[in-house]
């Protein structure tokens, strides 16, 4: 009788287990990413109608002269961005996008924005994405460590006396968030381009004046618990600890890790929030949270209509004088 009971538990066991790495396959390995060309495929999401509009700031960021420019991580993958400079130039916008995507998509609607308050801006490949080398999206609990070493060679490269803004949008959001939990003293070596490698700590540089993070998520548990209840119907815990076990495993960091609202409770850089309100990828709700924790200066923007991501698409007037406002 025993052992017919501890063969069903071995079978279920591993059962939970086998459908906890098909999970972890889906949602945190390296896979197909936006193509905001592709019109079919963005019918019935919240980007569609407003297609013309992205187009015509993807064609705007085309127009500007890049410079590739190239971080090693702190794990070892070379990770790219695109910069876009200005003459006189008063300061960098460090620009992180979402769950795979493109910061030309992303942040097709509000780059020039930036651009026109007198900053350079960065359009960042997170790890897993883009030109950047990776096999595991982070959910930016990796991706904080990576935005830390992306300000510090800003602020090496163009001095300490200019400002540097981040922003980040949805996962970009919960990064450039994430991103003021890291406060360590030890030097991390990072090779980079065009530059020779340079010494910086685990930490973001002083300069970082502001954050702007557009429908941010609380933690990767929760999103991935969201998602996995919204679309299968179910309480979705049991199937997110078994994510967590293979990310502990294989991607090295825990679903647990770092949590958006317990990091604002020490957080001292002002922010921006903003969040739509129908927005039913990442609840609203998640956004509140964070600006009730938040002890640093604060702003919040919560776009009345909109769906995920697309604050700036609906209220656009709103939303330009937002950050017209925090970036002066």
């Amino acid at each position: 009788m025993w052992m017919i009971i501890c063969i069903i538990v071995a079978v279920i066991l591993l059962g939970w287990i086998g459908i906890g790495y098909v999970g972890f396959k889906t949602a945190i390995c390296r896979g197909h990413e936006l193509d905001i060309n592709d019109r079919e495929a963005l019918k019935g999401t919240a980007w569609d109608q407003y297609y013309d509009e992205i187009q015509e700031g993807i064609v705007w960021i085309s127009q500007q002269e890049t410079e590739d420019i190239y971080i090693q991580s702190e794990d070892g993958l070379k990770l790219h961005a695109r910069l876009m400079d200005q003459s006189g130039a008063k300061g960098t916008v460090l620009m992180f996008h979402g769950y795979r995507t493109h910061p030309e998509v992303d942040f097709s609607a509000s780059s020039h924005v930036y651009y026109e308050c007198g900053n350079r801006i960065v359009h960042i490949d997170q790890r897993a994405a883009g030109e950047s080398e990776g096999k595991y999206i982070g959910f930016g609990v990796l991706e904080s460590r990576d935005c830390c070493l992306w300000a510090q060679y800003i602020a090496n490269r163009f001095g300490t006396d200019q400002k540097i803004i981040l922003a980040g949008l949805s996962m970009g959001a919960s990064t450039v968030l994430m991103a003021t939990a890291h406060h360590e003293d030890r030097r991390v070596r990072i090779n980079c381009s065009p530059e020779e490698p340079m010494e910086v700590s685990m930490t973001l540089p002083k300069n970082v004046t502001g954050i702007v993070a557009d429908s941010a998520f609380s933690s990767p548990y929760d999103i991935i618990k969201k998602r996995i209840r919204t679309t299968y119907h179910c309480n979705g815990r049991l199937l997110t600890i078994a994510i967590g076990i293979w990310s502990r495993m294989l991607a090295h960091y825990s679903l647990k890790e770092l949590s958006v609202p317990d990091v604002m409770k020490h957080n001292t850089i002002p922010v921006l929030l903003v969040h739509g309100t129908e927005d039913s990828n990442v609840p609203v709700e998640m956004t509140v949270k964070i600006a009730e924790n938040c002890q640093a200066p604060k702003q919040v923007l919560l776009v009345k209509g909109a769906e995920h991501g697309t604050g700036y698409l609906v209220d656009n007037e709103a939303y330009k004088k937002a950050l017209q406002e925090f970036c002066s």
